[in-house]
């Protein structure tokens, strides 16, 4: 994980609060939308680095 940028950690850590992503976003002043969408390809980018991770 130490690889990802830190906007790509910060998405996924915000899953780990106990907030939502709505009132995570409204603390970060950004769309909801946006917040979803950095998660996403957050979350992409994870996956991506275990499968090269593990071969």
């Amino acid at each position: 994980m130490t690889e990802l940028p830190p906007w790509q950690l910060e998405a996924l850590l915000s899953v780990d609060s106990p907030e939502s992503l709505v009132a995570y976003a409204k603390r970060r002043r950004m769309n909801p939308s946006t917040a979803a969408s950095r998660l996403r390809i957050a979350r992409e980018a994870l996956s991506l680095k275990q499968r090269r991770w593990r071969r």
